[in-house]
């Protein structure tokens, strides 16, 4: 994947997974049971690697696993991502675990080969699809050993994560485009340039343009909020104007223009990132494209399925054995 930027941008905040909002700690439910479950397969001292790792939530599920069957494993992370899991941990509970992983980061699916090592077990939840598919499964078929598998679960069109993704565009449009809400952000921050006092912030909003300008930005955050209630987009924009105007407006000048800096980027990020699932979603035909892949390579298919949890589809699963 090209243009990493706005993933090291998202990893580097020590977020656990690409959905931090609905999944703050790590992947519970099926999919965390599934991943949990394939330690059953594993031989002792097997070697794992979970491609496109982010700060390591699979393989912390599988190492975790492993520790309470008593299974003593090897295992790799690795994410073409500039990542640190270690330094960006936000759960206490996960310092000791992390150490005991080996990450690789800056490390592309499609040249993982290069780490010259043969794994028992491939991983993947919602990365491999982002990756060149056919360079990736060369890597991938290069770093197995024989009878080793590869397992993912991968973006699917019209999944819920596809629709919910879909939302995140629309709002991200809506919210610079339609509402421009980060242009009047930051022609109402601008308007307390030296204003460090409650005093003159008071004066301040006095003044009827003032006033008008900061009607139309709360005006503008409720409709997109009603227009998009549960995207997460809407979420970090309410959030973050509410807590700035609160406890900020009378900040120095160099604190509004870093606020304005971090409000556009992460803006910005957030729309790529969506974007970027969007158009890594499998449709069927990708699946049987992807498939036959694999198949040239020699790799045997075990599962093709759609992946359920909590009731909705989350995307496909499928498992290839080397021979």
């Amino acid at each position: 994947m090209q243009h990493l930027e706005q993933w090291t941008n998202f990893w580097q905040q020590g977020f656990p997974t690409s959905f931090a909002q609905v999944l703050p700690n790590s992947y519970i439910g099926k999919t965390g049971e599934y991943w949990r479950s394939t330690v059953s397969g594993l031989h002792p001292n097997s070697k794992v690697l979970d491609i496109a790792c982010g700060n390591g939530a699979v393989a912390l599920l599988i190492a975790d696993e492993a520790s309470k069957s008593g299974k003593p494993l090897e295992i790799h992370a690795a994410d073409a991502a500039n990542i640190t899991p270690l330094a960006t941990n936000k759960n206490p509970r996960h310092q000791e675990a992390l150490k005991k992983l080996n990450f690789h980061s800056c490390m592309a699916i499609e040249k993982i080969h290069s780490l010259d090592e043969k794994f028992s077990l491939i991983t993947s939840q919602f990365g491999f699809e982002y990756s060149n598919k056919v360079e990736a499964a060369t890597s991938i078929g290069k770093s197995l050993e024989p009878g080793g598998m590869f397992k993912a679960i991968c973006h699917k069109t019209n999944s819920k994560p596809y629709k919910d993704c879909s939302d995140e565009v629309s709002a991200h449009k809506l919210i610079i485009e339609d509402l421009k809400i980060l242009e009047k952000t930051t022609s109402l921050i601008h308007d307390f340039e030296d204003t460090q006092s409650t005093e003159k912030a008071k004066i301040k909003l006095g003044n009827p343009h003032t006033a008008e300008k900061l009607k139309r930005l709360i005006a503008s955050v409720e409709m997109l909020i009603s227009k998009h209630p549960k995207s997460a987009t809407t979420f970090f924009v309410r959030n973050s104007l509410e807590s700035f105007l609160q406890k900020n407006l009378t900040s120095s000048n160099a604190t509004k223009d870093r606020f304005l800096s971090f409000f556009d980027t992460e803006l910005k990020y957030t729309a790529l990132r969506s974007q970027n699932q969007l158009d890594s979603s499998l449709s069927d035909r990708d699946m049987n494209n992807l498939i036959a892949v694999f198949e040239r390579l020699g790799m045997q298919l075990l599962t093709r399925d759609e992946f359920y949890d909590e009731n909705s589809c989350t995307g496909w699963k499928i498992e290839f054995l080397k021979p």
